[in-house]
């Protein structure tokens, strides 16, 4: 069993300072991992420290005499252990370096924090299901020792794969069944084109057999047309999907990392499939070669009764099964399109159009202490606030979307936790001036103010959530707080809207604010380092100012991560946004193709049926009856598509409840709105060609028979 703890540490000594992306990890962490270096060797000392591939190579040029040197981070001397192998970002992407775990007396025996993240390798002939009941036990123990500080806290065992890929798995799955669902509507398609072309061939098929041609031969043909007819449309489909490259990189979002490239495995498997689909549904016109009756073709032919008649059976299944996957597809476009628009509906606590965000992270060798910090964050704002356009700005432990919060135990004056309730909440150390800068809604009683600070009265604000589940009917305002053993009572002095500080998809937790400068106890763990700055104009205008701002301070302090905070919501949304567009293009293009497939069938049956609608109007049909006739024709299938589309639909769409927010899998006017494009696409479909069936001309048709 590992820890890591997540940290940053800023590098100096080395050309241009830079903040780096780190962990802390215990002396066996790659071990556990299973993951030596690539080169040198792993953490063993307490100045160790262990580069990543990108990192050695970004920074150092990949020079292997960097191991054993030593580097600056935070101002101390770090020796170079080694370079782990290419790709290995763990815990977390984007990890550039490793250092020992180094806790004090009284971190270890500190019960009040959860801020490791521990990961385990099972013993060999141990299964997850022991080790999680182990574990229970282990937190029933503890709980029942220590019910201050373990009251209600239980341990978690999860694969690592399971916690790696999270809900990933269900949308790629999901993803699969779109795109099997669309290459069999297509190859529906493709059976109907097949069936028509070999039925307007029986005359041709019957003589050559009538002739003394062996049906095997004639098979072999129709073979080897369909596997030329397959090879072009590949080629084709190749092509395409190289030119969509482009499209499909502007659909997926730069959080995912990910770019579409041509992958040799991919292009392989694509091919031998479509082949494959295109033998496998063309058989269905080979199977009715193989049947075929000379004397009953060459009859039917003698009696000009117009084109062969295919099977109507095997034309209306093609059509049912379309629909019903179609249906299938429009549910799920339809469900990822209302989450999607849930999302969109939640408001996020801030407005961050106009905030410029950028993040300080003081070292704190150089920045020990309450009084170094308030110098640097006084003097920072100070020039940042007389910056053109410039309307409020304000530090932050953790902006949105950054951290979910520093989690901390407190006291409500005069109410003892009892009875199995704990009080705990988030907690951010602000400066004033952040909450206004972030546009945070004032719910009731005031913001921190510049008179909250060192020396004064200690004040919090709280938010909704907290307010609501601490406080219920009460007052906030008229409570006070303690927040550590060793802290004063604080007074709540206002509460403000609820932020979502991970994600739109993740419940709010109770949080509060505090000034920073009157809990210095926190500096350890919940620092001041976000910048934000709300800007009359384009922010993305002052960034090369509030640059300047901060190094006039101290030139060695690195300025990274600098954003606009809108886009924090645009890369929440980004995976929703993506799923949405790509599951929703493919249910429009399934629609296109059984539309498409519906048209096709009736149309081919009205060019074959052209002496029977002739009969019929020359008998006395008026051609609206053709027109609903022909009409009834194409619905009857698609209606039944519809029927047995909805059943696996109720039964599918429980499969997506993982992937839904805000919807249920089942939802009416999903299913509804399903319903009525589909009948609506399948009513003009039909309605086309049984329109052209109701002008028929009589005399003109029998004339030519």
């Amino acid at each position: 069993m590992a820890a890591t703890r997540k940290r940053a540490y800023v590098l100096t000594g080395a050309g241009e300072p830079d903040r780096l992306s780190a962990h802390q990890a215990s002396i066996d962490f790659f071990s556990v991992i299973g993951v030596q270096p690539a080169i040198g060797r792993a953490l063993a000392q307490d100045d160790d420290v262990v580069l990543s591939d990108a990192f050695w190579k970004s920074r150092f040029g990949g020079s292997r005499e960097i191991v054993g040197e030593s580097v600056l981070l935070d101002g101390a001397r770090f020796t170079v252990a080694g370079v782990m192998p290419a790709g290995f970002e763990f815990p977390e992407r984007g990890t550039q370096i490793w250092t020992p775990l180094n806790l004090t007396p009284e971190q270890m025996h500190s019960r009040d924090n959860h801020y490791l993240q521990v990961v385990a390798r099972l013993k060999p002939g141990v299964t997850l299901e022991q080790a999680r009941t182990e574990m229970d036990t282990i937190a029933r123990r503890l709980e029942q020792q220590y019910p201050a500080t373990n009251d209600k806290t239980g341990i978690r065992v999860n694969p690592l794969r399971e916690q790696l890929v999270g809900t990933t798995g269900n949308a790629l799955l999901l993803l699969l069944v779109v795109v099997g669902s669309v290459l069999l509507i297509a190859s529906g398609n493709l059976a109907n084109l097949l069936l028509a072309r070999a039925v307007s061939r029986q005359k041709e098929v019957g003589v050559r057999i009538a002739l003394g041609a062996r049906r095997i031969t004639l098979l072999r043909q129709l073979f080897m047309e369909n596997l030329l007819l397959s090879a072009a449309g590949t080629l084709l489909r190749l092509f395409i999907s190289v030119w969509s490259f482009e499209f499909l990189s502007v659909l997926v979002p730069a959080s995912l990392q990910v770019r579409p490239t041509l992958d040799t495995t991919v292009v392989v498997f694509a091919l031998v499939l479509c082949i494959l689909t295109t033998l496998l549904f063309g058989a269905v016109p080979m199977r009715q070669t193989w049947r075929l009756g000379v004397a009953e073709t060459l009859r039917q032919s003698g009696a000009r009764s117009g084109e062969p008649r295919a099977p109507h059976g095997i034309r209306s299944k093609l059509v049912i099964s379309q629909t019903a996957f179609t249906f299938v597809l429009l549910v799920a476009g339809g469900l990822m399109l209302r989450t999607f628009s849930e999302l969109r509906s939640i408001d996020p606590g801030f407005r961050g159009e106009n905030v410029l965000t950028l993040r300080t992270a003081l070292p704190v060798p150089k920045y020990r202490g309450l009084e170094p910090r308030a110098a640097f964050y006084s003097q920072v704002l100070e020039r940042v606030r007389a910056l053109p356009g410039v309307i409020e700005a304000g530090y932050t432990s953790w902006l949105p979307y950054r951290n979910l919060g520093g989690s901390s135990a407190f006291t409500i004056e005069g109410r003892p936790a009892g009875r199995g309730l704990q009080y705990d909440a988030n907690v951010r150390l602000v400066t004033p001036g952040y909450m206004p800068a972030m546009g945070m809604r004032l719910i009731e009683g005031r913001v921190l103010t510049a008179a909250d600070r060192a020396g004064t009265e200690p004040v919090i604000v709280v938010n909704e959530t907290m307010s609501r589940k601490f406080f219920q009917d009460e007052d906030p305002t008229q409570h006070r707080l303690r927040l550590c053993d060793n802290c004063p009572w604080f007074r709540i002095v206002g509460i403000v809207a609820d932020v979502h500080q991970k994600s739109l998809e993740t419940d709010v937790r109770p949080e509060y604010f505090v000034p920073f400068d009157q809990v210095p106890q926190f500096l350890n763990f919940a620092p001041p380092q976000d910048l934000a700055i709300c800007v009359a104009g384009d922010p993305l205008a002052v960034v090369a100012a509030a640059r300047s701002a901060v190094w006039s301070v101290d030139d060695q302090q690195p300025v990274t991560q600098v954003k606009v905070a809108s886009e924090f919501l645009t890369d929440d949304l980004a995976p929703r946004k993506f799923q949405t567009q790509l599951i929703g293009g493919f249910a429009v293009l399934a629609l296109l193709l059984a539309s498409v497939g519906i048209y096709g069938v009736l149309s081919y049956a009205v060019s074959a049926r052209q002496r029977e609608i002739g009969v019929r109007i020359a008998l006395g049909a008026q051609p609206a009856e053709v027109v609903r006739w022909i009409t009834s024709q194409g619905m009857r299938p698609a209606l039944i598509g519809l029927s047995i589309g909805a059943g696996v639909s109720l039964v599918l769409s429980q499969l997506m409840s993982k992937l839904l927010f805000g919807v249920k899998p089942r939802d009416p006017m999903t299913f509804g709105l399903a319903v009525l494009v589909l009948i609506a696409v399948a009513l003009l479909a039909s309605w086309i060609p049984a329109r052209r069936a109701g002008r028929v001309d009589p005399m003109t048709v029998l004339h030519n028979e």
